[in-house]
């Protein structure tokens, strides 16, 4: 599966995002002990659409367009925590396997149907009909059994990871208000996850279960918000443009992770004296933040002074040896100028 999303799918191949969502995944399950799945494998594909999904292996994929949707990191953290649920469940192999069960009593079921209208019996049709229903709708159910089953096992993954488990029914309720909006051109997600106003009522009634919680901070969540927002643009004149406009208007939940969006949309625009500046004021605000090191140092890359970047980069990664998004950074701009 995943040779072929390699070769179909638009991955993103970002150090500080990849980092960032492997990070969310190894805390669900940092407190869950050994299991099947404690080395999640999640990647990002660069798609607008509203949707996330699990694969055997303990691979999980993340559109874009999910992490835009989410307010904030405990609603991002209540959707990986349902995928995970559905990896350390096994509710794919458990739904493969019930398929196969089912697959030679359907077809025989389905192939008296058939003779039976071929025969001319009025009930042929019907049981054509009936069969074909009744596939469907178990199908349907074991869907709905595991969907419930990955919202509750999920939300402990949830809770024990720090976060509020309200967070999964809030989410649920504005995904529930798309239904609406969207009516028959769904997002993936609302087709691949039905939310009904029952789902959201049984998510809430657990999650007031679990004591109410601070969630962690969500300073990286923001700043992954703003850099996918800037990979995501078509035109780097217009994300400019969008970044200095949502600055000026005060359109943001967190200002610093709006500058970094800023000066990573002037760094894709070759305005590189822009973005040098803003990233030194925040640098002098956050001197060890290595979200900003990092793009001081490409920077300088993209502007040719190479030493002056390598030097950024080495300083960067002595304070920060096990650091894995800023080694790939350095090992990379090596790479470039060796």
């Amino acid at each position: 599966f995943m040779r072929t999303a390699r070769r179909h799918l638009d991955i993103i191949d970002d150090p500080e995002l990849n980092a960032y969502i492997q990070s969310l995944g190894q805390r669900l399950l940092s407190k869950r002990g050994p299991t099947a799945y404690q080395d999640l494998h999640l990647f990002l594909i660069k798609d607008p659409s509203i949707n996330a999904f699990a694969v055997p292996g303990g691979y999980i994929g993340i559109h874009t367009g999910l992490i835009l949707a989410t307010e904030n990191e405990a609603e991002l953290a209540s959707v990986l925590a349902h995928e995970t649920a559905h990896l350390t469940q096994r509710h794919l192999l458990r739904m493969n396997a019930e398929s196969r069960r089912s697959s030679i009593p359907a077809m025989a079921a389905l192939l008296a149907a058939i003779l039976l209208a071929g025969s001319g019996h009025q009930g042929g049709e019907a049981a054509i009909a009936m069969t074909t229903a009744t596939l469907a709708q178990n199908q349907l159910n074991f869907t709905r059994e595991f969907e419930q089953e990955a919202d509750r096992i999920g939300m402990g993954l949830l809770t024990q990871a720090g976060y509020d488990a309200r967070a999964m029914p809030a989410f649920f309720e504005r995904m529930q208000s798309h239904t609406r909006l969207y009516e028959s051109n769904l997002p993936e997600f609302l087709r691949t996850h039905p939310i009904t106003t029952r789902r959201i009522a049984e998510s809430r009634d657990q999650s007031v279960r679990y004591p109410m919680v601070i969630n962690p901070d969500t300073t990286d969540f923001y700043h992954a918000q703003a850099k996918i927002h800037v990979l995501s643009g078509n035109n780097a004149a217009d994300t400019v443009l969008r970044f200095k406009s949502t600055l000026e208007s005060g359109r943001y939940q967190s200002k610093d992770a709006e500058l970094y969006g800023y000066a990573q949309a002037l760094l894709a625009n070759k305005q590189y004296a822009e973005a040098r500046s803003i990233i030194q004021d925040l640098l002098a605000r956050h001197p060890d933040y290595r979200l900003y090191r990092i793009t001081q140092a490409e920077i300088e890359m993209a502007a040719g002074n190479n030493t002056t970047a390598l030097k950024l980069y080495a300083a960067a990664v002595k304070k920060k040896p096990n650091d894995y998004a800023l080694t790939q950074r350095y090992a990379t701009a090596l790479l470039r100028t060796e």
